[in-house]
């Protein structure tokens, strides 16, 4: 199960990594590193620990972003992100881009397919 929830994890942020977004965002709320904390699957909180990754997304004020975690520990650059007040767009340029939805201090991702949900904290 380790193994699957790691793979699952790496597919859909890799997937939206590598995917589109529109401009520049700026929002001082989002700018700055977010660590995944938690995990929910069918509802169930599982530990990130289990996942063997520690993976965040590092908001530049400039909009771009960097991801790190995946990627054989390399960092995924050339990421731009936007904010419209309530979701966080990011991607590299394409046709799709991966949403996070801001609220109450954390970033929530849900993979639409899955339903697994990935909770991230901002930790500066």
């Amino acid at each position: 199960m380790k193994r699957i929830i790691a793979a699952l994890l790496a597919a859909i942020l890799i997937l939206g990594a590598f995917t589109a977004c529109g401009g520049v965002g700026g929002n001082s709320r989002i700018v700055g590193t977010w660590k995944l904390t938690k995990a929910k699957i069918s509802g169930i909180e599982v530990p990130t620990d289990r996942f063997g990754v520690d993976v965040s997304f590092t908001f530049e004020k400039d909009g771009s972003c960097s991801v790190t975690g995946l990627n054989q520990g390399q960092p995924l650059k050339n990421v731009k992100w936007t904010f419209d007040g309530s979701t966080v767009q990011i991607g590299t340029g394409g046709s799709n881009t991966i949403e996070m939805e801001y609220k109450d201090g954390t970033l929530k991702m849900i993979e639409s397919r899955t339903g697994v949900e990935l909770i991230f904290e901002k930790q500066n």
